[in-house]
């Protein structure tokens, strides 16, 4: 499969959230410890902002892949959640990691409850387990990949985000699901280890979304 991003645009894409080179620039290898760097390096240089739609004559959120590109790291702009994980995803993937990306539905208290499919997140394997990483949700969004399955059990320890806030991902039931008895995937954080858990998203990990899937 060809990669989403040419070499040029790779370097340029790197350059942008200022992950290091060195003197002679090479792909860095696709490991976890580059994963987390990445993610650490793209959430401090690409903010969540939603500009487009209120200072723009023609406001819209596109998930076109030059689209995205032109904006964060051409224009050094931010974005919404869809447009973040999406420029990743493909950054990721021309890297030569294991990834796709999954629909998750935002929860939005319990007045409220879940939302629609209105959030992308990606799963990325490394040495048979998977990692949830996400650097589009903003506030107390994940600030590194989180490993959630290792091939035959879910993975539930927690990871610190801003410390002392943590993170996990564990299952649970929608309410007022009609399914009765199904368990999707569920990031949750708290504020600190006294705190209770406070589901973020829920998610369907084997669910795969495509491209056409979020621009409708």
């Amino acid at each position: 499969m060809e990669a989403p991003y040419s070499e040029a645009q790779t370097y340029k894409y790197l350059q942008r959230i200022n992950f290091p080179l060195g003197e002679k620039p090479s792909y860095p290898p696709a490991t976890l410890e580059t994963l987390r760097h990445l993610v650490a390096c793209h959430l401090h240089a690409v903010p969540f902002e939603d500009l487009s739609l209120h200072y723009s004559v023609n406001p819209k959120v596109t998930v076109a892949k030059d689209f995205v590109f032109e904006k964060f790291v051409n224009q050094c702009r931010g974005g919404y959640c869809m447009e973040q994980n999406r420029a990743f995803s493909d950054l990721l993937q021309t890297l030569g990691y294991d990834v796709y990306t999954v629909g998750a539905r935002v929860y939005m208290g319990n007045q409220n409850g879940f939302g629609g499919f209105a959030h992308m997140a990606i799963v990325v394997t490394l040495d048979e387990i998977e990692y949830l990483t996400d650097v589009g949700f903003g506030g107390y969004g994940l600030t590194a990949p989180i490993p959630i399955f290792d091939g035959k059990d879910i993975i539930e320890t927690p990871i610190d985000g801003v410390i002392p806030e943590q993170h996990r991902v564990t299952r649970g039931v929608l309410p007022n699901a009609r399914k009765k008895g199904h368990k999707v995937w569920l990031l949750q954080s708290r504020r600190n280890v006294e705190s209770d858990w406070d589901i973020i998203y829920a998610f369907e990990k084997d669910f795969e979304f495509l491209p056409r899937d979020y621009e409708l």
